[in-house]
């Protein structure tokens, strides 16, 4: 009997480390995937939202000089804008990388960017109402404020997204 007891907690010893070694590795699986998720978090927006955000300050900051001969070009890069938001919520809705708060501002984000001109996917537009070019100056000002803008500097990262979305929202 004695024999027993000693074996018992021998094999309950090595069972809770087999365990506890499992444990951490599954912990350490886990923040592997958040750090990936982190740096999808980090990439995404930059490498096309704040590519043609800065692109539709332009496209607008050229119509405005040519006198919106043909504002396709920036109603073009609206509907830009807008497949971007949809494929971060897209993607979001996958992986859950974002606050409560930041899920918000897109949406937000989002559906501002509905109220303004925009290609209809289907045949380009060459005229723009004298409000909707107001609407679109009043856009391109608010996007150069927030640090938006042919000739501004932008970091490639996830903060300074929403750092600069949080200063554009109040102003659309």
């Amino acid at each position: 009997m004695k024999n027993k007891i000693p074996i018992k907690m021998a094999l309950c010893i090595i069972v809770l480390a087999v365990a506890t070694v499992v444990i951490i590795n599954q912990m350490n699986e886990n923040n592997r995937l958040r750090e990936k998720l982190d740096s999808v978090k980090h990439v995404l927006p930059f490498s096309q939202i704040q590519y043609d955000l800065v692109q539709l300050e332009g496209a607008i900051a050229y119509q405005m000089q040519a006198q919106w001969k043909e504002p396709a070009h920036v109603l073009e890069k609206v509907g830009d804008v807008m497949q971007d938001i949809v494929v971060l919520m897209e993607v979001n809705a996958a992986i859950d990388m974002m606050s409560q708060q930041e899920k918000q501002d897109i949406q937000y984000f989002y559906n501002r960017i509905l109220d303004y001109p925009r290609d209809n996917l289907v045949e380009p537009s060459n005229e723009l109402s004298a409000a909707e070019q107001e609407e679109l100056i009043h856009l391109r000002e608010a996007l150069k404020d927030a640090g938006w803008g042919i000739g501004l500097g932008n970091q490639a990262h996830w903060d300074s997204f929403i750092e600069k979305l949080r200063v554009l929202l109040p102003q659309l």
